[in-house]
């Protein structure tokens, strides 16, 4: 059985191990706010990452390029 917090993650489709976009904490944040309703916690943590992508700058190391902008627009 899958814990919340690993519900959430499966559901925001935030489940790279060592990659992230939210912390435990974060995520029992949004659990402690939605009376540990998965699916809002879903909703309010999968906002929040697509927050956080969108103020990724962008930038370019010779053929590389990562644009944060279109990255949040990609998660949405």
């Amino acid at each position: 059985m899958l814990t919340k917090i690993q519900q959430v993650r499966i559901i925001i489709q935030d489940n790279e191990v060592g990659f992230y976009w939210l912390s435990d904490e974060e995520i029992q944040f949004f659990l402690n706010r939605a009376e540990d309703n998965v699916d809002t916690a879903a909703i309010a943590a999968a906002k929040s990452v697509v927050f956080k992508l969108a103020q990724r700058g962008s930038a370019s190391v010779d053929i590389f390029s990562i644009r944060g902008d279109r990255t949040a627009e990609q998660y949405a």
